[in-house]
């Protein structure tokens, strides 16, 4: 929190930092200490208040959330004074990641997720299989249009003091869920001067709230 000492006449900009009470070996989110976990949604029946059921989406590379909120300004005959009327707010997601030999993106949010977390040389074998296979009943998505089930996402920060086991489950520093997420748009992207190939997914959300480590 900011220092409680009031309006400064002076200030020692040269020497002092506006908050003093900040340790960066310690309070700073760090992007290394960020895991990113995923689980099919319960749609609104409130289990996201646990972490027992996530499972970690690994190699993203890049997280962007936003929200907004509707406002609308109405003034009224007589008066200059305008009224602020707060309406619905509403929020979206964005993933990138780089794509693993048969694990895109889609498949680790959502195959994976309801899987019980599978791994990626699991979900590269039942690639092949339903590629290979006309009666493989692996559930593999081609397309978002296959998808029917939201996933929820937990996104975790923990602090920078190393601690490991049980211990490092008290030690987070911040963490939200994404409830009832949806994928909005999804695209993978190469050239000639690149080496890896690029997925990213937009996504909207139902709400956003707390869940309890464990």
């Amino acid at each position: 929190m900011p220092n409680n000492d009031g309006f400064a006449s002076t200030w020692e900009f040269e020497n002092t930092h506006v908050d003093t009470n900040i340790n960066p070996a310690k309070d700073l989110i760090s992007a290394a200490k960020c895991i990113i976990y995923a689980k099919p949604s319960a749609f609104g029946t409130g289990d996201t208040s646990t972490s027992s059921k996530f499972y970690r989406c690994g190699l993203i590379q890049g997280y962007g959330f936003q929200e907004q909120k509707d406002v609308n300004r109405i003034f009224e005959l007589g008066s200059g004074v305008p009224y602020l009327i707060p309406g619905r707010t509403t929020g979206s997601l964005s993933l990138n990641r780089v794509m693993l030999f048969g694990a895109d993106l889609v498949n680790i949010l959502y195959y994976s997720a309801q899987n019980e977390g599978i791994t990626n040389e699991e979900l590269f074998k039942s690639n092949v299989e339903a590629i290979n296979g006309e009666n493989n009943t692996e559930r593999i998505i081609r397309s978002i249009s296959e998808i029917s089930v939201p996933v929820d996402l937990l996104f975790t920060y923990y602090k920078s003091t190393g601690e490991t086991g049980e211990a490092a489950k008290t030690s987070t520093k911040y963490s939200r869920v994404f409830k009832e997420c949806q994928i909005t748009a999804r695209s993978e992207s190469v050239d000639a001067n690149s080496i890896m190939v690029l997925e990213g997914v937009q996504l909207m959300y139902s709400k956003m709230g707390p869940v309890k480590l464990g």
